[in-house]
């Protein structure tokens, strides 16, 4: 009866419109993965046909200039390293710290809880634009820390960054199995030692995960820094975190807003040299978060 009931005309006419369905579905996810990767790979061959020749000695370890021909980009690629640096100095220890306590210390269903948790959700979807007011607000005009720095760069980023790391901390936490936590305790560990002997070390590829991410969208972002003073002329590249400074992003924008042709080629150079300082990166994240998947 069963094998009848599969073979009746009706049911393979349902079967038939089910592979069919599957077979649209396969065909769509293919034609979207091939049209992404299309458009990625015009992007790269314009970005390397306009911007590779220009890329030398000399533009790599020049500064901003008003001449196309002896401007270079190591200033702000300095720039963009000091401020990234402050950024993950503040983002990640806070974050983590963070996402360990509302997951597992503070207490279940207070209302104040409750409210941090919303708030740290929200943050993650506000447009930059708004942490860049709120450092020029707090930390130039109230603080009054040197504008145009990547100290209030990394700061204002921050800002941004941490409720990214929040958010993936508490996931890759939750993640973990209970009985990690129970055979700690069972043997004597306190609930602290239990977390930070224990259960964070088995979140923290999913931890890196999150701050990969986060330090992505802050390594390209320009609006906060335009908020900060970061788009100024920088003709020195800067000797610490308190120096002006430019950052990759805002020295790109600059350049292609430039009415000298001969910036073309260093705006698609200074494009290169972002994608690779973004790789090199994500590239170190991706290994830490290997080599830590592998020890634990």
């Amino acid at each position: 009866m069963i094998n009848s009931s599969w073979q009746a005309p009706e049911m393979q006419r349902r079967l038939a419109r089910r592979h069919a369905a599957e077979r649209r579905f396969k065909a769509l996810g293919l034609v979207a993965i091939a049209t992404s990767l299309l458009f990625l790979a015009f992007l790269l061959f314009t970005m390397l046909r306009q911007g590779l020749g220009g890329i030398d000695w000399a533009f790599l370890t020049g500064s901003d200039s008003t001449d196309a021909t002896v401007a270079g980009v190591w200033g702000a690629a300095k720039g963009s390293i000091l401020t990234m640096g402050v950024t993950l100095a503040l983002s990640f220890p806070l974050g983590v710290l963070a996402a360990v306590y509302l997951e597992e210390f503070a207490p279940k269903g207070r209302r104040w809880v409750e409210w941090v948790e919303v708030s740290i959700n929200n943050l993650a979807a506000v447009p930059s634009i708004i942490f860049g007011l709120l450092g020029l607000a707090v930390f130039i005009n109230v603080m009054h820390l040197p504008r145009s720095s990547p100290l209030v760069g990394g700061m204002t980023l921050a800002l941004m960054t941490m409720p990214v790391i929040v958010i993936s901390g508490r996931n890759a936490i939750k993640a973990v199995p209970p009985s990690i936590r129970d055979a700690a305790l069972a043997v004597g560990a306190s609930p602290v030692q239990a977390v930070f002997h224990h259960v964070l070390p088995l979140a923290l590829p999913g931890i890196l995960t999150g701050t990969i991410i986060g330090m992505a969208r802050a390594l390209g972002e320009t609006a906060p820094l335009l908020m900060i003073g970061m788009r100024a002329f920088v003709a020195t590249p800067p000797g610490g975190i308190t120096d002006p400074a430019s950052v990759m992003p805002m020295q790109i924008f600059l350049w292609s807003d430039e009415i000298d042709q001969a910036f073309v080629q260093n705006t698609s150079a200074a494009i290169i040299v972002l994608l690779v300082l973004l790789m090199a990166m994500n590239g170190l994240a991706i290994y830490l978060r290997n080599k830590f998947e592998t020890r634990w």
